[in-house]
């Protein structure tokens, strides 16, 4: 007998079954250990190679400052501020990329459903 682990879905919802000991027992914990750097394309450590990732990644013609760049987008403006005061707080920014098709973990962080994780801000 085949045994499929996970959801099967064709739509943004899915059906489960849950086998129980009986109806007032339906809640569970869990617990969940990620490695962001599996998702990790690099590191942000200075001011700098802030300043580096923000033109190489956001700028049209990669001879924008970093002023220019920032006055056009509040959005970009706010994340920019964010990562600059992490920095100057001595932390790293890690930068990566996931999937709303990864494994369950992924799916999770690509939707915003973790979003209480000691010592750790997650955002886009």
């Amino acid at each position: 007998m085949k045994i499929r682990e996970g959801f099967v879905s064709n739509s943004s919802s899915s059906s489960f079954f849950a086998i129980i000991n009986n109806e007032k027992e339906t809640k569970v914990t869990l617990s969940l250990e990620i490695d962001l750097d599996s998702y990790s394309r690099e590191y942000i450590k200075t001011i700098e190679e802030l300043n580096y990732y923000f033109i190489q990644n956001y700028s049209a013609t990669q001879k924008d400052e970093i002023n220019k760049i920032l006055k056009e987008d509040g959005y970009l403006k706010e994340n920019y501020d964010r990562m600059k005061k992490a920095i100057e707080q001595g932390k790293t920014i890690l930068v990566g990329n996931i999937s709303s098709d990864g494994e369950a973990e992924e799916q999770l962080l690509y939707n915003g459903r973790i979003n209480d994780i000691k010592g750790i801000e997650i955002f886009e």
